[in-house]
């Protein structure tokens, strides 16, 4: 599960809207929004903690339910002087 998917799912089982939340961290609604949405790459720290003090969940639990996907890195070798 992504960080912003957990962040919405705490939000609804606590019936909060986007606003409402946003304004307790002191964010706008749109920055809320792209954070649900994974469209920001990592929010700060400071504000992933408020996130989840206002959610009423610790950071250190809201950080392990969040699966970070690993990508699998191709490498090619190559010598000096083959062809690309």
């Amino acid at each position: 599960m992504t960080l912003g998917a957990e962040l919405r799912r705490l939000r609804l089982a606590q019936r909060m809207t986007k606003r409402a939340l946003a304004e307790k961290v002191r964010i706008s609604e749109t920055a809320l929004n792209k954070i649900e949405r994974d469209s920001i790459g990592s929010p700060r720290f400071f504000l992933v903690a408020d996130l989840a003090g206002v959610l009423g969940v610790s950071l250190d639990a809201l950080v392990r339910v969040v699966e970070a996907p690993v990508k699998e890195r191709t490498y090619v070798r190559q010598t000096v002087g083959e062809a690309q």
